[in-house]
């Protein structure tokens, strides 16, 4: 019993074990052990909208990992509209279709037509020499599309200047498009993208490549 919560009321507490995705976000492993508190379900969001489970999970296999320890997820994530979506950024869940709305996904809706960026900002100096972007597309129904054009922008100091890209920027929906470049360090990237014209865009994912 905990008189001290909610006016007081009869919890479960106890140890499990948790799981997080590897680094490449395709299998999982041991994360420590957490401790759970578990309240009746009559008294959920009694601080507003947060995560809940009624049903959990018995073994590793079946439980919904928490996302690995990349330089994604790592990063302060910001963006030039809708903000509060970047996190699907780097939570590297499974994407089935560039329109899967099944999964969390980042866009820039209702902007149309403009210049639009993301952002990873890094705790220290870090070398990147690459990244991966799987593009959210949910037109005809929709009005995101893949991006006329994009590009990607280190920060040296206080200025942002375009990284040294070998090749292209593609922009082919359904699978993670790949962009190398000559290795920078720095504490932050910029994703950049140019919308069609009275048209958005979105991303379900983007990976950071670096060194180590």
């Amino acid at each position: 019993h905990r008189p001290d919560l909610l006016g007081g009321i009869t919890v479960i507490e106890g140890e499990a074990e948790s799981v997080r995705r590897t680094a490449d976000g395709r299998s999982r492993e041991p994360a420590g052990k957490v401790r759970f508190t578990a309240i009746p379900y009559h008294l959920w969001a009694h601080r507003g909208r947060t995560p809940m489970a009624v049903w959990l999970a018995t073994g590793p296999e079946v439980a919904d990992p928490a996302p690995g320890a990349t330089l994604a997820w790592r990063a302060k994530r910001s963006a030039s509209h809708n903000g509060h979506l970047v996190d699907a950024l780097a939570d590297q869940l499974d994407v089935t279709a560039p329109g899967d709305t099944t999964r969390p996904h980042f866009h820039w809706w209702n902007r149309l037509g403009g210049t639009e960026w993301v952002q990873y900002e890094f705790d220290e100096e870090t070398t990147v020499r690459g990244c991966q972007v799987y593009w959210f597309r949910d037109v005809p129904r929709g009005a995101c599309d893949v991006p006329a054009s994009w590009c990607v922008l280190w920060r040296d100091g206080e200025e942002w200047k375009p990284v040294d890209a070998r090749g292209g920027y593609p922009t082919e929906a359904g699978t993670f498009v790949e962009v190398e470049w000559t290795p920078v360090r720095t504490r932050a990237l910029r994703l950049e993208v140019q919308c069609k014209p009275n048209l958005s865009a979105g991303i379900h994912e983007w990976r950071v490549v670096g060194d180590g």
